[in-house]
């Protein structure tokens, strides 16, 4: 029979081993912290006496369930079925690679699946990544982009109030609608764009990311239109940080006219921008010359009203030198041709006539006006 170990060697050897795992943690990026209970998430699908129910694997199959549907109208959804096979992992022992990988992963497939969440298919997808991955914890500004253009629905009351919001300075106004469940109305949301940037920023953020990738997205152009109009009216000023929070939607936006809505979107607050205030010079010529690109593609026509609008509005400011190219290069006829009659497009013209002028005493051939 073993002799008994000492116990004055068992504290020793008990903080010997917290210190080890204490040097394993800091070195893998894993928190000191890890909880022992697991709170239930929120769910989309189930009152929550039902979602308890429901094991890890009926979950898996959900989620599955629905990413195959979703994947009939978005195909690149089914690059994502490998999230729901298998046994979950636990990501507070994940290390900070893994985590920002999977983070990663994530952010794709609810950008992916945003256009539908309105869909069975889409919040059985949403379901699965609350039940599996906890991202209603860790991922609470990918779950806002997600549900954000539905601000006004059932869904997204029910989401927010499960979202983990402290320490979020950006959402701690949604703790409203925890502590008071109700309707985020689009008066209410433009309020806080007014007030915060950031949160204007973020929607422009979301429409940068699809037309980067090429969805198309309309619920997020309408919101996108829609707030920035709502900003706009109760503003003072545009001022340089809404300038910069804009053109980082409209720049990758105004490139992409075969996204439809979200170029539409793009045009709509382009325009309303220069109706509200006089632009920066460089901020202005930056919007002109991605109109002037598009002028004679698929949405030429509207990109060529929008064109002469801002021209309007703008008091009838120079053309920069790549806008000129850009017209000369469709042709001033053509772009002419494109506007509906009615349209004042005065300042247009004589900017084309003054860029025809200047071609002529450079001695360059210069195209007649129609």
């Amino acid at each position: 029979r073993a002799p008994a170990e000492p116990q004055a060697r068992r504290p020793a050897m008990a903080t010997l081993l917290a210190r080890q795992a204490a040097a394993f943690r800091q070195e893998h990026g894993i928190p000191e912290t890890v909880s022992r209970r697991r709170a239930p998430p929120p769910s989309l699908l189930f009152t929550p006496q039902e979602a308890k129910q429901h094991d890890e694997g009926a979950f898996a199959a959900i989620a599955q369930r629905g990413l195959l549907a979703i994947s009939v109208l978005e195909p690149d959804a089914a690059a994502s079925a490998h999230l729901f096979h298998g046994p979950s992992k636990d990501r507070e022992l994940l290390t900070h690679e893994e985590n920002a990988k999977l983070n990663g992963e994530l952010r794709h497939l609810m950008n992916l699946i945003s256009p539908h969440m309105l869909s069975r298919a889409a919040q059985e997808v949403m379901e699965g990544l609350l039940q599996r991955y906890d991202v209603h914890k860790r991922n609470v500004d990918d779950v806002i982009g997600c549900v954000l253009p539905y601000h006004d629905s059932p869904m997204f009351t029910t989401l927010v109030q499960g979202l983990h919001l402290q320490g979020n300075p950006r959402w701690s106004w949604l703790q409203t609608l925890q502590d008071k469940p109700a309707s985020l109305v689009r008066a209410a949301l433009a309020k806080y764009c007014l007030r915060d940037t950031s949160v204007l920023a973020f929607i422009g953020e979301k429409v940068a990311e699809s037309a980067k990738v090429h969805k198309a997205h309309r619920p997020l152009a309408t919101l996108f239109a829609a707030v920035w109009l709502d900003v706009l009216a109760g503003a003072k000023a545009v001022g340089p940080d809404r300038a910069n929070a804009a053109w980082k939607a409209l720049q990758p936006a105004l490139r992409r006219p075969h996204l439809g809505d979200l170029f539409h979107s793009a045009l709509v607050v382009a325009v309303a921008l220069g109706a509200k205030a006089e632009l920066d010079e460089h901020f202005r010529a930056q919007i002109l010359e991605r109109l002037a690109r598009q002028v004679t593609g698929e949405q030429g026509r509207s990109a060529s009203l929008a064109l002469a609008l801002l021209l309007q509005l703008q008091g009838g400011a120079a053309l920069p030198e790549k806008v000129v190219q850009s017209l000369s290069a469709a042709g001033h006829a053509a772009v002419l041709q494109t506007l509906r009659s009615g349209v004042d497009c005065q300042n247009l013209l004589v900017s084309l006539l003054a860029a025809t002028l200047q071609k002529e005493e450079a001695g360059a051939p210069a195209e007649e006006l129609p």
